[in-house]
């Protein structure tokens, strides 16, 4: 029990170090552009983002201090409060080191979506996150983009600024809007720190100014005083006007030490929608003149580095230049003394072979050039074979054009090195061949007798023999095949094939993909079981009534002979000498003959029959317009095989 109990107590104490690792934090959801449920349902999705950042944990009064949030904006609108100050203070009461402040506004036809993650102890923008949208519909993206924002550190700069829009001419909505995109341009410049304060002490800061122009107040004292107390060093006041059918957004940086403008600056727009870009546009310079001389120093760092990057990068192209003049000079050297030896080789066997240059084996699909002897006799578009060392046969060339002392070749298969040989005329290529093919008819037909279309699917199995002979480059031949298979159920339609074919085969690339073009002839023997019961229907015979009836639930044999014309095409790869895979379409163009069967009463005659056979009337066909098509509409058949090459 007491170790139980210790357990216990292990396992809390570890999930309160584990706790204490985590920040306290709130979410809060300024504006009045979304009701209260959007506004529930934005903190819940925010917070949960953050939850599951594992870097934060929820308060268990959040509730209450949005209550209290709202209690006091309310007395806020009349000035008398400082309401970030609130916040800041609610904060610390209800335990939470961090809000999120979430604001979306809608002002000069653009929607936007920012968060600033404050840190209540020091007032500083600790994240920073906005992005625009095109309606309300797209806020749960939003969320998820800015929250990623927030990831990156918003407190890297030296300088601790806030921003303060003072312009009257435009709604609280636009100011907020101006004062998200300035405050976003400044976070992402890396040069000043934001503070969070509220528009209670901005106020107070133009206040001020406004008395020291009348002389009643020190200025430098009051902003010095004021500064302090907030933890200030700098406020970017902004303002907005519209004059003469311009929109102009000007910004005075101010010295709250000082109390002296720094910098100001100011930026035209030709439409409202262009606050963004004139925000970014307007921080720049207020940065290019507030920074004038360390942006100097670091611009001439940049420079200093990149030429110093320069000439690395050109010390590395020349020594890699000399490194590969040095290698190609080394492999001319080697390939001049494996010349040499090949010319002393081929000059002490007299030239009874031509020998492969040392140039010509470029690439493995490129042309190689052949040194001829004298009493060489070289033709054009002769295939000749090429041999090692040890006078083994390890590819083909062909003859493209003859010198006098040089022959070009092409590659027609195997391997070439430069120091190989050529041999004699190569044989023709064995394209000949034992086969075994698989077809796949789909059989479309009408059955008369009971009144519905048919749909048989059907595999047939052939062996076959061809032989091609060599005419140009390509190859021409014929074949013989026989085979079999059935149609519909094993039981229902069988099919015995016995053919001939012509055949062409064209080289895509030689002797290794061809195009096979056949046209063939075959007899097409089918054959089924038919119910007597169903013969008796179609014979008037009195034996049947004779019979047993039993004997009418028997089946008999019926088969017909068809002559079938089938032309084809296919697309055949070679896997080496000896084998090749092949697959493509026939279509077959088959006359039908009739369905017939003997009688059980031999010697019998039947309406002008003079033998014991029978033809089956058109009603009883089982395959009556048959027509075959792959996939059910497209005429024919496919098929596939395999081919062994007899011989070279």
């Amino acid at each position: 029990m007491t170790i139980k109990k210790n357990l216990i107590l292990l396992i809390a104490l570890c999930g309160v170090a584990f706790a204490q690792g985590k920040q306290k934090i709130a979410i809060y959801v300024a504006g009045n552009e979304l009701n209260d449920t959007q506004k529930r349902t934005l903190e819940s999705n925010m917070l949960s983002l953050f939850l599951q950042s594992g870097r934060y944990m929820a308060v268990e009064r959040n509730a209450a201090f949005l209550n209290s949030i709202a209690q006091e904006r309310n007395k806020q609108r009349d000035g008398s409060v400082d309401f970030d100050q609130v916040i800041s203070l609610l904060g610390k009461e209800y335990g939470i080191q961090v809000v999120c402040v979430v604001d979306y506004v809608r002002a000069f036809d653009i929607h936007s979506f920012s968060a600033r993650l404050i840190d209540l102890e020091s007032a500083k923008i600790i994240g920073f996150g906005e992005t625009e949208l095109e309606n309300e519909g797209e806020i749960g993206e939003a969320a998820d983009l800015v929250f990623e924002q927030m990831n990156y550190p918003a407190n890297t700069g030296k300088s601790k600024i806030t921003v303060y829009v003072a312009s009257k001419e435009i709604q609280n909505s636009s100011k907020r809007l101006i004062g998200t995109k300035i405050l976003a341009a400044l976070i992402h410049s890396g040069r000043y720190t934001a503070i969070e304060r509220g528009d209670a002490f901005l106020s107070n800061i133009v206040k001020e100014r406004e008395k020291q122009r009348n002389g009643s107040v020190d200025e430098k004292q009051v902003l010095s005083r004021l500064g302090k107390e907030a933890g200030v060093q700098n406020v970017l006041v902004a303002d907005y006007t519209n004059a003469f059918n311009s929109h102009n957004l000007s910004a005075r940086l101010i010295n709250l030490e000082s109390a002296e403008i720094m910098v100001s600056s100011n930026v035209k727009m030709n439409f409202l929608n262009e606050i963004g870009s004139a925000s970014d546009n307007i921080v720049e310079k207020i940065i290019e003149k507030q920074f004038a001389k360390e942006l100097a120093k670091e611009r001439a760092e940049q420079a200093r580095i990149d030429s110093l990057n320069q000439v690395y990068w050109d010390r590395q192209q020349a020594e890699s230049l000399a490194e590969k003049r040095q290698q190609d000079s080394l492999y001319q050297v080697e390939q001049a003394k494996l010349y040499a030896k090949y010319q002393a080789e081929r000059e002490r066997r007299g030239c009874p072979v031509a020998e492969i240059d040392i140039i010509s084996a470029v690439s493995w699909w490129g042309e190689v050039t052949i040194n001829r002897c004298s009493n060489s006799n070289i033709t054009e578009n002769e295939v000749l074979t090429v041999l090692d060392k040890y006078k083994k046969n390890i590819g083909k060339i062909r003859v493209k054009k003859v010198g006098e002392q040089t022959a070009i070749a092409e590659r027609v298969r195997g391997d070439v090195f430069v120091n190989s040989f050529v041999g004699g005329t190569a044989k023709p290529f064995g394209a000949s061949s034992v086969y075994f093919a698989a077809y796949l008819p789909t059989v479309k037909s009408t059955y008369a007798y009971e009144g519905k279309e048919l749909t048989r699917q059907g595999l047939n199995i052939l062996f076959g023999l061809e032989l091609l002979l060599p005419l140009n480059k390509n190859l021409l031949g014929t074949g013989l095949f026989i085979g079999g298979g059935a149609l519909g159920k094993i039981s229902d339609i069988r099919e015995f094939i016995v053919g001939a074919e012509v055949k062409g085969m064209f080289w895509l690339w030689e002797e290794r993909i061809a195009i096979p073009i056949s046209f063939g002839i075959a007899g097409r023997r089918q054959s089924m079981e038919i119910e007597n019961k169903l013969v008796a229907e179609f014979i008037d015979e009195p034996a049947f009534l004779q019979e047993e009836t039993s004997y009418l639930n028997e089946n008999r044999n019926i088969s017909r002979w068809n002559f079938d014309i089938m032309p084809s095409i296919d697309l055949q790869f070679f896997m080496g000498d000896k084998f090749s895979l092949y697959a493509g379409y026939m279509y077959r163009i088959t006359p039908y003959n009739s369905w017939g069967f003997n009688y059980k009463i031999s010697g019998k005659y039947y309406e002008g029959v003079s033998s014991d056979s029978y033809e089956i009337p058109d009603k009883y066909n089982p395959l009556k317009d048959s027509k075959e098509t792959i996939f059910g509409a497209i005429p024919g058949t496919l098929r596939a095989g395999i081919k062994i090459h007899a011989w070279d």
